[in-house]
């Protein structure tokens, strides 16, 4: 049977498995239903008409499992989930455990396309949105081989959701996307292409190796996707190896002084070999890429700070920050022109090769290195 047009042998979540598609009752426990029929009856997926779906509860995603939606921006998956306090992480959907403390399975081979997933939906403490509620998680069991195509992913619609619109608001996860692997197991190949991230009060995307393991916690990727303001990094590799950012439009980032970290891209927590390449970063209170461990490559990248399609002052040291070691931020283009007086790097780890990029509205030398072994020349002011 025709799930989807064109798509042959899908399962179609309304028409056939009887789900409501106007976001007026739950669906939760329908959807773990219709993952168990598709599966033991020979389709090849579940497909959502374009709709609504509400999750009162956390979903939970079984390894292997294809979900597919009528098309980007059409089909939600939308978050109801309540909140107990302030550090409730509680998610709208994980991916390879249950809730926020019972791992019920390691997971491996889920895909997810053209579907929207909107988190939200309770607040607690009189609107504050609570510390370390995400809405996706994967992990912390061992995972591998998660892809999400077009997808959307951010908070309830009701705030902000269009991802236009500044900080706060009841409902709100602090997170969009959070990745976490515990002690002794891998979490890898775990991929976003042409996905739109919307609007976030913290981390747009937390990538958190609790135990920072060199080599278990690999390929966290973004591959031409879309990122909106966040209030704290957009992406924070924290002991991630071995990944890429290629091709992303970064639209600012820190809308206000008090954000609690400035940088678009961080490396922390002995993250190593993170490669970002051919990317668009507009506004931001603090750098394009803050390089604090590991040896990472940013090349190809234009960042323009005379753009500001939010509300950003920027006013932050530089665009790039390197303080490990064996960095190679070469053949970029910086147009610095809201901070001529600042840097548009700041060096203060060794061994590093900064040159052959270009840079413009940046006092020349444009480059503040205080470390040994650097390679700073040659790069051309305009």
């Amino acid at each position: 049977m025709l799930g989807k047009a064109g798509a042959a042998n899908y399962y179609n979540a309304v028409t056939q498995g009887g789900l409501d598609n106007t976001g007026a009752t739950s669906v939760t426990s329908g959807i773990g239903t219709a993952i168990t029929y598709y599966k033991a009856n020979g389709y090849d997926g579940l497909y959502f008409p374009a709709g609504t779906y509400l999750l009162s509860t956390t979903l939970t995603v079984p390894a292997g499992t294809v979900m597919v939606g009528q098309s980007q921006g059409s089909t939600w998956l939308k978050g109801a989930v309540s909140y107990t306090n302030d550090n409730d992480t509680t998610s709208a959907m994980t991916i390879g455990n249950s809730g926020t403390t019972t791992i019920i399975s390691s997971t491996t081979g889920d895909t997810f396309t053209d579907v929207t997933f909107i988190g939200g939906g309770g607040s607690y403490n009189s609107g504050t949105q609570p510390m370390n509620s995400h809405v996706i998680t994967i992990g912390p069991s061992a995972t591998s081989n998660i892809t999400f195509t077009r997808c959307t992913i951010g908070p309830n619609s009701g705030d902000y959701g269009d991802g236009t619109t500044g900080a706060g608001g009841a409902g709100l996860h602090r997170d969009n996307v959070f990745v976490v692997r515990n002690a002794g197991v891998t979490v890898e190949d775990i991929e976003f292409h042409a996905c739109h991230f919307l609007y976030c009060p913290r981390m747009m995307c937390e990538l958190w190796d609790a135990t920072y393991e060199e080599g278990l916690f690999t390929n966290i990727s973004f591959y031409d996707c879309t990122f909106e303001l966040a209030e704290s990094e957009v992406i924070d590799y924290a002991g991630a190896a071995h990944s890429f950012v290629d091709n992303c439009t970064f639209r600012g980032q820190g809308s206000s002084n008090t954000a609690l970290w400035d940088n678009h891209i961080v490396t922390e927590g002995g993250s190593t070999d993170i490669t970002v390449t051919d990317n668009h970063f507009y506004m931001s209170e603090g750098a394009a890429c803050g390089f604090t461990s590991g040896a990472n490559t940013a090349t190809g990248n234009h960042i323009d700070l005379s753009e500001n399609p939010y509300s950003c002052t920027h006013d932050a040291t530089s665009d790039f920050t390197v303080a490990s070691d064996g960095n190679t931020i070469t053949g970029n283009t910086i147009n610095h022109i809201n901070n001529p007086s600042s840097y548009w790097a700041y060096i203060t780890g060794g061994s590093n090769m900064v040159n052959y990029n270009t840079y413009s509205n940046c006092t020349a030398p444009g480059v503040y290195n205080s470390g040994s072994g650097n390679t700073i020349t040659p790069n051309t002011h305009v």
